[in-house]
């Protein structure tokens, strides 16, 4: 730890502390949740006739989703981010007086923001097609291109390191990812804030999917990724603002790492929520973690919940 760090840097430093060890657990419970679930893919596989289709090979490809992969990125683009801000604290306040700290941190937010994008727009796909095919291709671009908005900040700050362009393409790349990030989560929160709003929740009265068990499920699922998706993107929202607000005051530049380490912790809990949202999901705690005997009890459940995510995948 240097020795004239500030007050506001040492607080910096601790929050980022924190927030690694709590981004270590979730790593660790993500870790258990995937392990788990391939036991009991390579447990059906082995019992099933299928000589060309092993347990193993069944349980990696159930296992490496574009969900679970994605949401491996996000947690780990966000303990980069806490890392990166914690090995800057430790020897400067300005991370660009450090070789290699500023692409180490633009690389761990690529990595987050591109994992955030790709999750959130391959679960909630099959609510953003419901208001219209115009609001559903725009947010599909925005998809598409914005991954390649968040790689732009990384890049231009390995150039700009290596003395070849100027910090004005390095600004000028952080703005453009700031903005396309903003973009679709605007348009993501409007479809799950339309999406809850315009379906309340069936109840006996109403007489919504009376007798129909799965459309009932389905309706749960779909409430729980709104709800979920709709706290993440208020997260980022919060997490953009005070990065912009540090930027555009400079009356602030004392106070900069601490608002780095208040928006990267923003970060991690929004990968947090994902997370959340995937053990929700998946049936809670109870079902994730049941024994053998009960997991066998809900194997038809099981079986309907993994129908309904194959038909998403396939929109």
């Amino acid at each position: 730890m240097r020795a004239d760090i500030t007050q506001p840097d040492l607080i910096a430093f601790y929050i980022a502390s924190v927030m690694i060890v709590i981004m270590a657990i979730a790593f660790l419970l993500l870790a258990s949740i995937l392990y788990k679930s391939a036991q009991r893919d390579m447990k059906r596989a082995s019992c099933g006739n299928q000589p060309n289709y092993g347990p193993f090979r069944r349980a990696l490809i159930s296992t490496c989703t574009i969900f679970n992969l994605s949401l491996v990125g996000t947690i780990l683009g966000s303990s980069v981010l806490v890392t990166s801000l914690l090995i800057s604290l430790a020897q400067a306040h300005n991370a660009w007086a450090l070789k290699g700290v500023v692409p180490f941190t633009t690389m761990g937010g690529a990595i987050f923001e591109s994992s955030y994008c790709v999750y959130s727009w391959s679960r909630s796909k099959s609510i953003i097609r419901n208001h219209g095919e115009l609001v559903y291709w725009v947010l599909t671009a925005l998809a598409i291109v914005d991954p390649i908005l968040f790689c732009a900040p990384f890049v231009s700050s390995v150039l700009y390191e290596a003395q070849i362009v100027s910090i004005n393409l390095y600004r000028i790349t952080t703005v453009s990812a700031v903005t396309g990030l903003f973009l679709l989560d605007m348009g993501l929160f409007l479809s799950f804030a339309y999406f809850l709003l315009k379906n309340p929740a069936p109840t006996a009265s109403t007489g919504q999917f009376t007798g129909n068990s799965e459309a009932a499920s389905q309706w749960r699922r779909t409430e729980i990724i709104a709800k979920y998706g709709l706290l993440s993107s208020f997260l980022s929202f919060a997490a953009l603002g005070i990065l912009v607000a540090g930027q555009l005051f400079p009356s602030l530049n004392s106070y900069l790492n601490l608002l780095n380490a208040c928006a990267y912790t923003t970060a991690c809990w929004m990968a947090v929520v994902l997370l959340a949202m995937k053990i929700e999901l998946e049936g809670g705690w109870s079902k994730l973690f049941a024994t053998s005997r009960q997991s066998a009890k809900s194997r038809s459940q099981s079986k309907g919940e993994s129908s309904w995510l194959q038909n998403e995948a396939k929109q």
